[in-house]
């Protein structure tokens, strides 16, 4: 995890991630920082955004990470409802693993 913006660049920029949790409130920055930022490193991450903003300003969002080609799936609505967030983590982790075996193999 990361405690700031800049924390959480530094290792997006280090490594690639397969699922990212993305809080919109970073701080001097916005959760639309952030996207810009991983648009521009081309992350093909599943991207949860995690929020306590109305559901219009998290729609919202997921619509601009998919406009910047993000893999944007969904928000989550804080407080986290942590049997929810995990349920959707292992979903995210069961689609990538069929998507990396291809077509009849799994």
């Amino acid at each position: 995890s990361a405690r700031s913006y800049e924390e959480a660049c530094a290792m997006l920029n280090a490594r690639q991630f397969d699922c990212i949790t993305l809080d919109l409130g970073l701080g001097a920055h916005v959760g639309l920082d952030m996207l810009r930022h991983l648009a521009a490193l081309h992350c093909a991450a599943q991207i949860v955004i995690v929020s306590q903003s109305d559901r219009d300003t998290c729609d919202d969002m997921v619509q601009l990470g998919q406009a910047l080609d993000l893999n944007v799936h969904l928000f989550v609505q804080k407080p986290i409802d942590i049997a929810l967030l995990r349920d959707t983590l292992e979903n995210m982790r069961t689609q990538a693993v069929l998507a990396k075996l291809g077509p009849g193999q799994a």
